[in-house]
C-alpha cells in the first residue's frame, strides 16, 4: 500500500482488507482451521509483535510456523501516512480435500433470490446421510458473505434452538450426528450491512470430521443484491448560472441559463430546465467504503450567443453512496472582437507579421486588457495554402497571448480560429 498515491489510499488512518482470489483447489478466505486474528491491526500498536522495534513483526520468520502452532495474521488494518510496515503476516488458505465414502452430502438455500441492504435473509443448510446407521462428530463450516452479520439467537439445529460458535463471518456448528438414510436440517438468518460492495453474495458450507477433514462437498447458496437508492446511490443537482460577475461562484440574484447540455463520461447527457436546473438521480454506485469520483461536463456550444465558462469545466467531485452532491456550473457574456486577416498582413511567403500588423496586435491587445473578450480571428485565404493560413493564424494567436501576458492585468481570452476560402 502506497499512501497518498490513489484516492482510494489517502494519507489519513484508513482500513484496508486484504482479498485473494482463491487459487484452484482451495476455499475461499478466511481459513476455518486457522482463522485470522478478530479486529482490525493498527501497526503501530501491534500487539502482536514478534520482534520488537521497527517494523510490525507477526511472526519471526519469513515462513509460516507449524500447523500445531500457527502464527498469528490480520485480513483488515488501518494504516496511515508515517505507519510502521507489516511484515511476515502469513495467510492459511483451507484446500479442497475430496470428500471420502462418508455417504454425506450437503446444500445450501436461501429464503430469497434477491435482497437489499438491511433485509434479513434466512438460510437452510441440509446435510444427508446415504448410510443405514447414523454418522456421529460431523462439524459444518458456514462462511458468509463479505458485509452480511449473523442474526443472533436465529440458529436452529432440527427445530431446537442451537447457537453456532462465531469468529468473524464464520459459524461453526460441532458435534452433530446425520441420522442413518436420513438428514439433519440447520437454519439460520444473516442480516445485510451497509459495507456490502457486491452485487452477488455467496455463501459456502462444507462439513468436516474432528481432525479437520472434509467429509462433503462445498455447497452454495447465492444471493444478488439489488440497488437502493437511498443507501447505495449518490444523486448530481446543480444549476447552470448567469455568472454576471464572472467570479465563477453562484451569486444571489445571478439567473439560471436554460437548454444548457452537460454530459457523463458514460454518455448520459442532461438539459437544464427554464431556471438552469439539472438533477442526475443515482449519478453513481460509489465504494462504499471510499467513495468514488463523478465527472460532469458542459456543453459549451449549447451556451446562449457569446457565453463562455467561468467554472472549472469538466468538473470532478467525490461522491458518497446515500448523499445528494452539488455541481454548479458558471457562463457569462464576453465582448466578441473579430479580427479579418489576409496574405498581405504578412511577409511574402512567410508568417511572420507586416510591421502594420505588428503595430496592430499592439493596439488589440491594449484594447483586450480591458475585459474578458472572446477574439476571433479570420484569415481569408486567395492560394496561399491551408499549411501557411495554419501557421499564420498560429503566430498571430502566440503574438497576441505573449504581449497580453506581458501586460500583467490577468483578464480571460477565448480565441477561435477560422480559415475562409476565396
Amino acid at each position: 500500500i502506497v499512501v497518498g498515491a490513489a484516492p482510494a489510499c489517502p494519507v489519513g488512518s484508513t482500513q484496508y482488507t486484504i482479498e485473494i482470489s482463491t487459487p484452484t483447489g482451495f476455499l475461499p478466505l478466511p481459513s476455518s482451521q486457522i482463522p485470522p486474528q478478530p479486529g482490525i491491526l493498527d501497526p503501530t500498536v501491534c500487539v502482536e509483535d514478534a520482534i520488537p522495534g521497527g517494523v510490525c513483526n507477526l511472526h519471526t520468520e519469513n515462513v509460516p510456523a507449524p500447523i500445531a502452532s500457527p502464527s498469528p495474521y490480520y485480513l483488515d488494518f488501518l494504516i496511515g501516512a508515517g505507519d510502521p510496515g507489516v511484515v511476515y503476516n502469513h495467510i492459511p488458505l483451507d484446500p479442497v480435500l475430496s470428500p471420502s465414502s462418508s455417504g454425506l452430502t450437503i446444500t445450501k438455500t436461501a429464503g430469497a433470490a434477491t435482497a437489499r441492504i438491511g433485509d434479513t435473509i434466512n438460510y437452510t443448510i441440509t446435510i444427508n446421510n446415504s448410510l443405514t446407521g447414523p454418522y456421529t462428530g460431523v462439524n459444518v463450516s458456514d462462511t458468509l458473505p463479505k458485509g452480511t452479520l449473523y442474526a443472533p439467537g436465529s440458529a436452529t439445529i432440527a427445530g431446537s434452538p442451537s447457537e453456532p460458535t462465531v469468529e468473524g463471518r464464520i459459524l461453526t456448528f460441532t458435534d452433530l450426528t446425520i441420522p442413518g438414510s436420513g438428514s439433519l436440517e440447520i437454519n439460520l438468518s444473516a442480516r445485510f450491512g451497509q459495507q456490502i460492495s457486491d452485487t452477488e453474495l455467496v455463501n459456502i458450507a462444507y462439513a468436516f470430521d474432528s481432525l479437520g477433514n472434509q467429509l462433503t462437498n462445498v455447497a452454495r447458496a447465492i444471493v444478488r443484491v439489488e440497488i437502493d437508492p437511498v443507501f447505495a446511490c449518490s444523486t448530481i443537482v446543480g444549476r447552470v448560472f448567469d455568472d454576471l460577475n464572472s467570479n465563477g461562484y453562484p451569486d444571489d440574484g445571478e439567473p439560471g441559463l436554460p437548454g444548457v447540455r452537460l454530459a457523463t463520461v458514460k454518455g448520459l447527457l442532461i438539459t437544464t430546465d427554464e431556471h438552469g436546473r439539472f438533477s442526475i438521480p443515482c449519478a453513481e454506485l460509489p465504494d462504499v467504503d471510499t467513495g468514488s469520483n463523478f465527472i460532469l461536463k458542459l456543453d459549451d456550444r449549447t451556451l446562449p450567443t457569446g457565453y463562455r465558462v467561468t467554472s472549472e469545466n469538466p468538473r470532478t467531485v467525490r461522491v458518497t453512496a446515500g448523499k445528494m452532491t452539488t455541481m454548479n456550473f458558471g457562463a457569462a457574456i464576453s465582448r466578441v472582437v473579430r479580427i479579418d486577416l489576409s496574405g498581405t498582413a504578412f511577409k511574402t511567403d512567410s508568417e511572420e507579421p507586416s510591421s502594420a500588423l505588428d503595430r496592430g496586435i499592439d493596439q488589440l491587445v491594449r484594447s483586450l486588457e480591458t475585459e474578458p473578450s472572446v477574439l476571433r480571428l479570420s484569415y481569408y485565404d486567395r492560394g496561399e495554402g491551408k499549411e501557411l493560413a495554419d501557421q499564420r493564424l498560429a503566430e498571430v494567436e502566440k503574438l497576441v497571448r505573449q504581449r497580453l501576458k506581458r501586460s500583467r492585468i490577468g483578464v480571460d481570452l477565448w480565441i477561435e480560429k477560422r480559415i475562409v476560402q476565396r
